[in-house]
């Protein structure tokens, strides 16, 4: 199995993040869609992850589940002062599974979240938790700076969020 991601922006702090799974889906567990609302704890199952870190250290955490249920979280620095900020809007996740592949597109709005006085743009880590149909769970990112998975380490922040020029 391969695990893909790709970040693009559609229009003024608008972005749609996407995941791509790539081998047999018919050993891995997805949740079944819900009504698409905030949920904690969905990185116990398959989730798909986003973290994107500003110039000042702070960080979101965004989990997209597979049923379209959601969660982010506002961190002041690794692992420090975690809060549950507001979104203008849920983001919307769309799922499609076919035997070989499974993609999530994640779209949410970053207006309101994100410092647009920032001289640098923010950083970002992509992750997924994938759990097959035992019950195991894999972690998968871009990269692993320590020994252990750990998706809010911050050398795992390599890839940067795009702008609307990109």
């Amino acid at each position: 199995m391969t695990l893909g991601a790709e970040i693009t922006t559609a229009q003024a702090g608008l972005h749609r993040f996407r995941y791509l799974v790539r081998g047999s889906t018919s050993g891995l567990r997805i949740p079944a869609p819900v009504n698409p609302e905030r949920r904690h704890e969905l990185w116990r199952h398959t989730c798909f992850e986003a973290f994107v870190m500003q110039p000042d250290g702070s960080y979101y955490e965004f989990n997209f589940s597979p049923s379209t249920q959601w969660a982010l979280y506002r961190f002041d620095g690794y692992r420090r002062a975690m809060t549950e900020p507001s979104l203008p809007s849920a983001p919307r996740i769309d799922l499609a599974v076919i035997p070989d592949s499974l993609v999530l597109d994640a779209t949410l709005d970053l207006q309101g979240l994100l410092d647009p006085a920032a001289r640098s743009r923010p950083r970002v880590a992509l992750a997924a938790v994938i759990e097959d149909s035992d019950g195991r769970l894999s972690y998968w990112a871009l990269t692993h700076p320590a020994e252990k998975p750990d998706f809010h380490h911050p050398d795992g922040f390599i890839a940067a969020l795009p702008d609307n020029d990109d």
